[in-house]
C-alpha cells in the first residue's frame, strides 16, 4: 500500500467510496451504543439525542458565547476564571479550535487555563457518545434529525466522528433510493464540508438528481466537485471528466489517489498516463496535462459502459502481524 493511499484513507467516505451504514445495524453495535449512552448519562429517547446534537453544534451565538469565555480566562477576579473554565467545560468540544488558539496567548493565565481545559476534553469519553448517539438516530431511520446533524456536521472536527455523521447522512438522506429534501436544499449551503457531503448523498439516489449535481460540478469547493463529477462519471456522464482530470492539481495532495484511482477505471481498455509519483504543485500539473492530452485522444472512442467502478479502491491500511513462530 502505498504511502499516499494510508494518508489519504479518511477522506474516502467523501469520495463516495464506502456504502452508507444499514438501517438496523449489528446487535452488538446497538447494545454497545446503549451501554455508551448510559454511562454518558444520557437518555435514549430521541428528543434527547437530538438536543445532543443540536448542543454541539456550533451556532453564531455560541461562537460569541465562547469567544467571551476565553477572555474571561484572563479576568482580573480569580471567581469569574473559574466560572468560565467551567462553563467551557460545559460547552465541551465546541471550545477547542478556540482554545488552541488561546494556547498561544502571551497572557499566561489565559494559556494555563486553556491546557488544563483541554486536557479535560481531551480525557472525555466525547467520541464514544457522539458516536453512539449518531448511530443511534440512524438506526431509527429517525429523519427528523436531518437538518440538526447536517448542521452539526459543519462543527465536527474528529475523523472518525465524520465518518460516523457520513454514514448516518447517507442512510437517512435517501427515502426509497429518492434524496430527502432537507439534503436537496442544502446543496446551496454556505459551508463547502455541508455542500460536499450533500454531493456524497445525492450521488448514491436512484435515478441520479444530474440538477443537483450538474450545480456542484461547479463548486469551488474541490471535494464538493470531485464527490459531484465521480458520482456523474458513474451514471456514464462524460462531461465530468474534464472535471475529474482537473481535481489533480486542486484537491489536497493526501487525496490525488482517489482522483487517479477513478480515472484510471475510466481508462481500464486504453493506455493511460503513468500515476503520479511527487506530489509537488508542477508534478500535479504535469499529470494534468498527461490526462488532458489522453481525453484529446479517447473522446470519441470511449465506452463508459464497460467502465467498473465497483473495483475502486477503499483507501485501507492492512496491518498484518507476524509472530516468528514456527508451524
Amino acid at each position: 500500500m502505498t504511502a499516499h493511499t494510508k494518508a489519504g484513507w479518511l477522506f474516502c467516505l467523501l469520495s463516495g467510496i464506502l456504502a452508507p451504514a444499514s438501517a438496523s445495524g449489528s446487535n452488538w453495535e446497538k447494545e454497545l451504543d446503549l451501554k455508551q449512552l448510559k454511562v454518558a448519562n444520557i437518555s435514549s429517547q430521541t428528543e434527547s439525542l437530538i438536543q445532543y446534537i443540536k448542543s454541539h453544534t456550533l451556532t453564531p451565538d455560541r461562537r460569541k458565547q465562547i469567544q467571551s469565555l476565553i477572555q474571561r480566562l484572563g479576568d482580573d477576579s480569580w471567581e469569574v476564571r473559574v466560572k468560565a473554565s467551567e462553563q467551557l467545560l460545559k460547552i465541551g468540544r465546541l471550545t477547542l479550535p478556540f482554545l488552541n488558539v488561546a494556547l498561544q496567548s502571551k497572557d499566561r493565565e489565559v494559556m494555563r487555563r486553556a491546557r488544563k481545559i483541554t486536557k479535560k476534553m481531551h480525557q472525555a469519553p466525547h467520541r464514544e457518545t457522539m458516536v453512539a448517539v449518531v448511530r443511534t438516530l440512524a438506526r431509527r431511520q429517525e429523519r427528523r434529525a436531518l437538518p440538526d446533524l447536517i448542521a452539526c456536521y459543519a462543527s465536527i472536527r474528529d475523523e472518525q466522528e465524520k465518518l460516523t455523521f457520513q454514514h448516518a447522512l447517507m442512510t437517512l438522506g435517501l427515502e426509497q433510493g429518492k434524496p430527502h429534501a432537507v439534503i436537496v436544499d442544502h446543496v446551496h449551503h454556505e459551508d463547502p464540508r455541508v455542500r460536499a457531503v450533500c454531493a456524497l448523498v445525492l450521488g448514491r439516489a436512484k435515478p441520479l438528481p444530474r440538477k443537483e449535481l450538474e450545480l456542484l460540478l461547479q463548486d469551488q469547493d474541490a471535494q464538493a466537485r470531485f464527490c459531484a463529477a465521480r458520482s456523474l462519471i458513474r451514471a456514464q456522464d462524460r462531461s465530468a471528466i474534464p472535471v475529474m482530470i482537473d481535481l489533480l492539481s486542486e484537491m489536497c495532495p493526501q487525496c490525488c489517489w482517489q482522483v487517479e484511482d477513478v480515472l484510471f477505471q475510466v481508462a481500464f481498455s486504453t493506455k493511460a498516463p503513468s500515476s503520479l509519483q511527487q506530489f509537488d504543485s508542477a508534478s500535479r500539473q504535469k499529470a494534468v496535462e498527461s490526462w488532458k492530452s489522453w481525453w484529446d485522444k479517447n473522446l470519441a472512442s470511449l465506452d463508459l459502459a464497460k467502465s467498473s467502478f465497483d473495483r475502486l479502491l477503499r483507501g485501507y491500511t492492512l496491518y498484518c502481524e507476524y509472530d516468528g513462530g514456527s508451524n
